[in-house]
């Protein structure tokens, strides 16, 4: 029976994901547009809240599962209406991703003891997803797009929101958060985490606090 449940859920959003117009004059509730490469689109908050779940819930079921970055990255394809084949497919994403990161929030989870909300990058740490989900496609969003000049990636990591403690918190705070909490050596790899800030910190990844600053 949950099964059902669940499987009516993914049915219920990927409806919202097809319903997506694309010529705002036939539906003046579309807020948002987005334009990147010549390409252009348009969709509502609603729509943003059923791609954040839907992210989410990938993250949740597939953990650490080889393929979690590729259904993660087809879920931006499906939602943009673009394919692999679209030229400079990921710069697409990648514009996507920097202007609606703040947006990609986890309201609900299926596991009882992860906070929420909570935002997606800070969800994909606490399943321990993150080696593959960083690597195999956060990170190579930032790979493709570079400043010229700086030549440095240009991904968006400080997405900040306000933990349960009522503070700031990028993805940076949050793995620092993890690591601080002794008892959390017995859950996560703290070695592991401490190269994660290492390398994101190379995409320009920081704290609330040096945000700041």
């Amino acid at each position: 029976m949950k099964r059902i449940k669940y499987l009516l859920v993914v049915l219920v959003f990927g409806f919202a994901f097809n319903a997506q117009a694309q010529n705002k004059e036939t539906d003046p509730d579309y807020e948002f547009v987005f334009e990147e490469e010549g390409y252009k689109t348009y969709y509502t908050s609603i729509h943003m809240k059923n791609f954040a779940s839907m992210a989410c819930s990938k993250v949740e079921s597939l953990g650490a599962n080889d393929d979690v970055g590729k259904h993660l990255e087809n879920l931006f394809l499906r939602f943009l209406r673009i394919t692999r084949e679209t030229p400079n497919y990921k710069n697409i994403i990648a514009a996507f991703w920097n202007k609606h990161s703040s947006e990609f929030i986890c309201v609900k989870t299926r596991l009882g003891s992860v906070p929420s909300p909570q935002h997606l990058m800070k969800r994909v740490v606490t399943v321990s997803s993150h080696n593959v989900v960083f690597d195999t496609f956060i990170l190579t969003l930032g790979r493709q797009v570079k400043d010229v000049k700086k030549d440095r990636p240009l991904i968006d990591l400080n997405a900040i929101e306000i933990n349960q403690r009522g503070e700031e918190e990028t993805v940076i705070d949050y793995i620092n958060s993890i690591i601080s909490i002794e008892e959390n050596k017995k859950r996560y790899d703290i070695a592991d985490l401490k190269a994660l800030i290492a390398t994101l910190s190379v995409y320009g990844a920081k704290t609330a606090k040096d945000l700041k600053n």
